[in-house]
């Protein structure tokens, strides 16, 4: 076979497609040579614009999801560390809450999504440097996780003789100066949610006489602030988490005045001004107190002795028997 001989604009043509594959890529850029002479660039200048274009760009189709992840995803120091914080809902307590995951913990759970990648790179991510602050005051606080939410209802005028006759005939067993008392403990409470009651109110009574309906109302109203509860441990015992944005605890039948080591536990959180919060496999922390406790039971005793012992400014728990005569059904 006779050998192929290559005319001229077929040489030209190889030729540049050998330089074309060999080259720079930079070179291949529309009008490249053109920008070099119009704008003379030096060599370091050359240098710095090829470095820059070839920095990594975000993915087009994460970058915009930034906003979407900030709605329930945050950096948050938590003590002497930081975790990714998403937030979540306790099916217990019916409440929201926040989970602290680790870098390695967030990778895992997203480890195929890359907008999560990029949220985490991100510099508009929500970062929260102070950690986490419960504040019903309504004051700013900087680089902080305000955890309060507000009350679940709001005040209208209304009628509501029906249960002002249960405080008074019922809780209060017709006693009026009891009535006052409970009418202006729980104002206290809506005024001052930020300050502890000091003395806790306790309901007693049989079955079936309507002790707990205002408790259950108050702890409606109060939305992630108020727990319903109803055994001992969730109130004394060592892993509290959820203390950490309470205001209001009602216990109903969740005490037992036998148990000695709750004895303190419990006056600790009715009068002290702040408290010691744990949650499992985190360091304990302190907060402010901010508790008004509530008590419902049919024991004849219901709260360790000593609780009711006067202090400087009176007993810690006041016992209000409950009538079963004037119920409201």
């Amino acid at each position: 076979m006779a050998p192929h001989i290559q005319d001229g604009k077929e040489r030209a043509s190889r030729e540049r497609f050998i330089a074309d594959t060999y080259r720079d890529p930079i070179e291949k850029i529309s009008g490249w040579s053109r920008l070099k002479d119009v704008f003379g660039f030096e060599d370091d200048v050359l240098a710095a614009f090829k470095s820059w274009l070839a920095l990594p760009r975000p993915d087009p189709d994460t970058s915009s999801n930034v906003e979407g992840f900030n709605a329930d995803h945050a950096v948050i120091r938590d003590g002497s560390k930081v975790r990714v914080g998403i937030r979540s809902y306790d099916q217990v307590f019916k409440r929201e809450t926040w989970d602290l995951l680790t870098e390695t913990d967030f990778s895992l759970l997203h480890h195929k999504s890359a907008e999560a990648r990029n949220w985490l790179k991100s510099p508009e991510r929500l970062t929260y440097r102070n950690g986490f602050v419960f504040d019903p005051t309504g004051k700013n606080h900087r680089d902080a996780l305000n955890l309060w939410r507000g009350f679940a209802i709001k005040p209208v005028e209304g009628e509501w003789s029906t249960i002002d006759y249960h405080i008074l005939h019922v809780l209060a067993a017709g006693n009026e100066e009891h009535h006052q008392y409970i009418l202006k403990w729980f104002a206290w409470l809506y005024q001052n949610p930020s300050k502890p009651a000091e003395v806790a109110v306790i309901f007693r009574g049989g079955r079936g006489t309507g002790k707990g309906i205002l408790c259950r109302a108050i702890i409606r109203s109060l939305g992630q602030h108020g727990i319903h509860i109803s055994t001992p441990t969730l109130m004394t015992g060592r892993f509290n988490a959820h203390f950490r944005d309470c205001i209001a605890l009602f216990a109903d039948e969740a005490f037992w005045a036998g148990d000695k080591s709750g004895e303190g536990q419990l006056k600790r959180i009715i009068t002290e001004d702040t408290l010691v919060v744990e949650a499992k496999n985190r360091d304990a922390i302190v907060v402010r107190n901010m508790l008004h406790i509530m008590i419902a039971s049919n024991e004849d005793w219901i709260v360790p002795s000593g609780t009711d012992v006067p202090t400087i400014s009176g007993p810690i728990t006041n016992l209000f028997t409950a009538s079963d005569r004037n119920s409201v059904t």
